[in-house]
């Protein structure tokens, strides 16, 4: 199989959204052995567990991952937008062979599938690739940090309070968290009911205002967050 996966990945980062169906882009794949697979929403790409052979690159949709945490609590992380690359982390690891965990559709998808020796040997070859590859990688890592930073706090509240003082960090007042309610329920683990709840607490308590169904900070709120984060960080 030959072909350029730089390129490939390039020109999905910067054009895609315009067109999936691009000649240059399918010219792209069909020279690398490649095509355009698609899922329909709630499917799997990868199961947790399931054998790592390939390199998954999201094209269109969105995809979340599934993990199962020690006590067997559902463990769902925000729904992720193209591109994405599923399994490098596990290509690049000493010695993980299976995925670690389930990668399911949000959405209708599209992606492609790379074997994971191909894509090895290009990292191998072209050190830009290999910049590229580890760009993505550290983007997985800082949203694992930040998603984990959430679990450990000790209240669905103080997660809660935590993002929407991130959501206005370096932002000019008022905020309108662009954070979707689902997102954002996912994000911390709890059900749309219950985050509701939480949501009109901070309105009664003057943390938030709301505008056409969405999270409005304006200046005299972030005060209050602030205060109240910086009891338990």
């Amino acid at each position: 199989m030959s072909g350029d996966l730089k390129k490939i990945v390039e020109y999905a980062e910067e054009f895609l959204e315009k067109s999936l169906e691009s000649k240059i882009f399918l010219d792209l794949l069909d020279q690398a052995g490649l095509k355009i697979e698609h899922a329909a929403k709630n499917d799997c790409l990868i199961y947790n567990d399931m054998p790592s052979k390939y390199i998954y690159i999201l094209l269109k949709g969105a995809c979340y991952s599934e993990k199962y945490s020690p006590s067997g609590k559902l463990l769902t992380a925000v729904a992720c937008k193209p591109i994405e690359i599923y399994g490098l982390f596990e290509a690049v690891h000493p010695t993980l062979n299976r995925h670690t965990a389930t990668i399911r559709c949000a959405s209708d998808c599209s992606y492609i599938r790379i074997p994971i020796q191909t894509y090895l040997d290009q990292l191998s070859r072209d050190p830009e690739f290999g910049v590229l590859s580890l760009k993505h990688l550290s983007l997985l890592v800082e949203r694992i940090l930040n998603e984990n930073e959430y679990l450990l706090l000790n209240n669905t509240k103080d997660r809660l309070l935590l993002h929407l003082f991130r959501c206005c960090e370096n932002q000019k007042f008022p905020v309108i968290v662009k954070t979707t309610k689902e997102e954002l329920a996912q994000l911390l683990n709890i059900s749309l009911r219950t985050l509701y709840r939480h949501l009109d607490c901070l309105y009664e308590e003057g943390l938030i205002a709301t505008e056409h169904g969405k999270i409005v900070i304006y200046e005299s709120h972030y005060q209050k967050i602030k205060e109240a984060v910086l009891t338990f960080v």
